[in-house]
C-alpha cells in the first residue's frame, strides 16, 4: 500500500540510459506520482522492482516497456552479466510507516557509495555505425 502524500521530495540514484548518465535525482513524490518518475525516465509505463547489492535491500522505478524498443538499453545487471532491466530505472530506499504504507526515503551517502561502486560502464556501437555509446549500468547481486 502506497502512501498519499504530496510534496514529498526524495533522493534517488538515476541510470539514463538516454543521456548515458548516472548520478543523484531529486524525485517529487516518488511512490506517488507515475508521471513525474515516467518523465526522468522517458517512459510511457513504469513498474517497480526490487534488487540487492552486498545484501541491501533497494527499490527500483524501471521502464516497464524499455524492452519492445528496437534497440533496448541495459541498465541494471546481475554479477553473471545477465540483464535484469533495459531502460532507465530510479533505484531508492523505502520503508513501512506504523500505518503499513511503503514511503520513499532519501538515500545515504554510505548507500550512494554502495551504488556509485556498483556502476559499470559498457562501450557499445551505436547503430553498427564507428560512433560508440557509453553506457553506466547497475550490477546487482540478484532480482527480489
Amino acid at each position: 500500500m502506497l502512501a498519499n502524500k504530496e510534496n514529498v521530495k526524495t533522493l534517488a540514484f538515476l541510470i539514463d540510459v538516454q543521456n548515458h548518465t548516472q548520478g543523484i535525482q531529486e524525485v517529487n513524490n516518488l511512490e506517488t506520482d507515475y508521471k513525474e518518475s515516467a518523465k526522468l525516465l522517458h517512459a510511457d509505463t513504469i513498474a517497480y522492482q526490487a534488487i540487492t547489492i552486498e545484501g541491501q535491500h533497494f527499490s527500483l522505478v524501471v521502464d516497464d516497456e524499455a524492452l519492445l524498443t528496437d534497440k533496448p538499453m541495459p541498465s541494471v545487471l546481475d554479477h553473471n552479466q545477465h540483464v535484469l532491466f533495459c531502460g532507465s530505472c530510479l533505484i531508492y530506499k523505502e520503508t513501512v510507516d506504523k500505518d503499513g504504507y511503503y514511503i520513499a526515503k532519501d538515500l545515504t551517502e554510505d548507500q550512494i557509495e554502495l551504488i556509485a561502486r556498483h556502476i559499470s560502464i559498457i562501450v557499445s556501437p551505436e547503430n553498427d555505425s564507428v560512433n560508440t555509446i557509453v553506457q553506466p549500468v547497475l550490477i546487482a547481486d540478484e532480482m527480489i
